[in-house]
């Protein structure tokens, strides 16, 4: 569901730019439940608390790395394109990414717990 409403707010500025205030909400609650949710699949997909600690380590640093060279570039990808379609697609693009790499650990995370606790 967090992906979708992350996926809503680039798609909805590409597509009806009007409604800004509505797609901006929805990011706002994506933005927030996206980092809780994050915070969750680490400790579910971690063995254990020293995993836990490598992993969130290795996504906080790769995460925040990202969030700071994003801007940037989508305004470089604005500036070459003199427009913001191409930056609204990128950012529907790793949005995307988000939701799928997210469930996809939290999958792995789930048959850990399962096979850990069938031990």
């Amino acid at each position: 569901m967090l992906s979708v409403l992350w996926i809503s707010m680039p798609l909805g500025l590409l597509l009806a730019p009007d409604q800004f205030l509505l797609f901006n909400a929805l990011g706002g609650v994506a933005q927030g439940g996206g980092f809780a949710a994050l915070l969750t699949v680490i400790a579910v997909a971690a063995g254990d608390a020293r995993q836990a600690s490598a992993l969130s380590a290795f996504v906080q640093g790769v995460g925040y790395t990202v969030a700071a060279l994003a801007p940037p570039a989508l305004g470089l990808a604005h500036d070459v394109t003199s427009g913001w379609s191409l930056p609204l697609v990128l950012m529907v693009g790793t949005a995307a990414s988000f939701g799928v790499f997210g469930m996809m650990a939290a999958m792995h995370g789930g048959r850990r717990r399962a096979t850990r606790a069938a031990r």
